[in-house]
């Protein structure tokens, strides 16, 4: 996970993320070097849905601070 990420998430969390993106990366180099876009947005939802809690914890306190 990027570091200025890093505060914003559990060990818990970074580590599911970092498992779904290397899986994700594994995938797309192998099976998934001939789908369709629509398969490739799927893959794309996927991740956002893990990663998402993390980068709005992330807007969130930033916003707070120009506040």
């Amino acid at each position: 996970m990027y570091e200025k990420y890093k505060d914003y998430a559990t060990d818990a969390e970074r580590e599911i993320l970092a498992t779904k993106l290397q899986e994700t990366e594994d995938w797309l180099y192998n099976e998934g070097e001939d789908e369709t876009k629509g398969v490739y947005v799927s893959k794309l939802i996927e991740l956002k849905k893990v990663g998402i809690a993390t980068s709005f914890l992330f807007l969130k306190c930033i916003l707070k601070l120009h506040v």
